[in-house]
C-alpha cells in the first residue's frame, strides 16, 4: 500500500469516527508531507517495547540507585516523528487510523501539533502516544472530551533517547504536552517497588506508570532489555487486573495434559495479549476482529508481535515449562475475551 492509498483511508476512517476534517492545510498538510517522506526513510531511532520489571532489574535499581521517574501510561498508539517521517512501533510508516487521528488534532489543534513538528525540524526524536474518545484500545479513555489528543512521551536526538530530567526541559522548552512525571524517592528495591505499584493504580493514571531512569553501567547486572540506546531505562507497572481467579472444581485431566495456571507471568503474557488484541481492533476494525474466519491470522499476528516485542517475556514463560502451543493456547484465550467484550458493547 503506498501514502496515497492509505491518507485516503485516513481521510475514510475519520468520516466513519464522524471527525470529517474536510480539505486540509496548515499543520495537518505538514504532517500528511511528512507522513509521505516515511516511505523513503526508516526510524532515526529504533522504536522500543517496554516490558515488566524482573526481579534483576530491582537488583540493579537498588545497586545503581539512579533517579526514578514514574509516568502517566495513556491508553493509544506510539508515533515516532523526526525529519524521517512519521512511524508506527513496528518502524513502518503510519497506518491509516494512526494518520487520520494525527490529522484531526493538527485540524483542530494546529499549534498542538506544529511544536511537535518544530522539534521534529530541530533534529528532535519525538515518540508520541495518539489517545481520545476514539481511540483507546483498552477503553481507559472512552470519556475523554475529545476524539483524538496526543502527549509527547519520548526525546531523543542523535542516536539516543535522551533520559530524564533532561528531556523535560526539552519538553517545557517547547510548550509541548506531555504525561504527568514524577520523581520516585527511594531507599531499596522494595520501597520502590511498593511505590511504583501506588502510583500505577492511580484512577487519573489510566493504564498504570512507566518508569523511567538514566542508565548507570553497574557490575554483573543483566538488564539489557530495560536499556534503551545505552542512555535510558525503562518498564512498565501496570494497573492489577481487575479479574479475580476463581478456585473451582475441574474435570480430571490426562495425564500428558497441561494445565495452565494463573501465574504472574501468565498474566503478564494474557495482559500484553488483549493489549494486542485491542489495538488490532483499532485498525482493523470490530467487524474484521468478530469474524471468527480471521481467528488464525490473529492469533498468528498477536503471537508474532509479542515473541518479537517481548522475547524475555516468552522466554520466562517457557522456562516454566510450557511451550509455542501454550503461547498461542493464551493468546486464543485472550481473543476470545476480546470477543466478549466486544459482543457486550453492543
Amino acid at each position: 500500500m503506498n501514502a496515497e492509498d492509505v491518507l485516503t483511508k485516513a481521510l475514510s476512517y475519520l468520516k466513519k469516527c464522524r471527525c470529517e476534517v474536510g480539505s486540509f492545510s496548515g499543520e495537518a498538510e505538514r504532517v500528511v508531507e511528512l507522513f509521505r517522506r516515511s516511505f523513503g526513510g526508516r526510524p532515526r531511532i529504533k522504536p522500543y517495547h517496554i516490558d515488566p520489571p524482573s526481579p534483576a532489574l530491582y537488583s540493579y535499581l537498588e545497586e545503581a540507585k539512579p533517579v526514578v521517574y514514574a509516568e502517566q501510561k495513556f491508553d493509544g498508539t506510539h508515533i515516532q516523528v523526526s525529519s524521517s517521517g512519521l512511524f508506527k512501533h513496528d518502524g513502518n510508516p503510519l497506518a491509516n487510523d494512526q494518520l487520520g487521528g494525527l490529522i484531526y488534532v493538527a485540524t483542530v489543534e494546529p499549534e498542538k501539533v506544529k511544536k511537535v513538528l518544530d522539534m521534529a525540524e530541530e533534529g528532535y526524536v519525538v515518540e508520541l502516544e495518539l489517545f481520545g474518545s476514539k481511540y483507546t484500545p483498552m477503553g481507559f479513555h472512552k470519556d475523554y472530551g475529545k476524539p483524538f489528543d496526543l502527549v509527547v512521551f519520548e526525546v531523543g536526538f542523535g542516536d539516543r533517547w535522551t533520559p530524564p530530567p533532561e528531556k523535560y526541559a526539552v519538553m517545557e522548552r517547547f510548550g509541548v504536552p506531555h504525561p504527568q512525571a514524577l520523581k520516585i524517592d527511594y531507599r531499596d528495591a522494595y520501597q520502590l517497588k511498593e511505590e511504583a505499584e501506588k502510583i500505577a493504580e492511580r484512577p487519573d493514571w489510566f493504564e498504570g506508570a512507566v518508569l523511567k531512569a538514566p542508565f548507570k553501567p553497574a557490575r554483573d547486572m543483566y538488564i539489557k532489555e530495560y536499556v534503551k540506546t545505552g542512555s535510558l531505562i525503562v518498564f512498565k507497572v501496570k494497573k492489577k487486573l481487575e479479574e479475580k481467579v476463581k478456585e473451582k472444581a475441574e474435570p480430571k485431566m490426562k495425564k500428558e495434559e497441561k494445565r495452565t495456571p494463573m501465574s504472574e507471568v501468565y498474566l503478564e503474557l494474557k495482559s500484553e495479549a488483549l493489549n494486542e488484541a485491542a489495538k488490532i481492533t483499532m485498525e482493523q476494525g470490530e467487524e474484521y476482529v468478530r469474524d471468527m474466519r480471521n481467528t488464525g491470522p490473529i492469533i498468528e499476528r498477536i503471537v508474532k508481535g509479542i515473541c518479537e516485542a517481548h522475547p524475555e517475556l516468552v522466554e520466562r514463560f517457557k522456562a516454566e515449562g510450557f511451550t509455542e502451543r501454550d503461547i498461542r493456547k493464551v493468546v486464543g484465550e485472550a481473543l476470545m475475551d476480546a470477543r466478549k467484550k466486544l459482543a457486550s458493547q453492543t
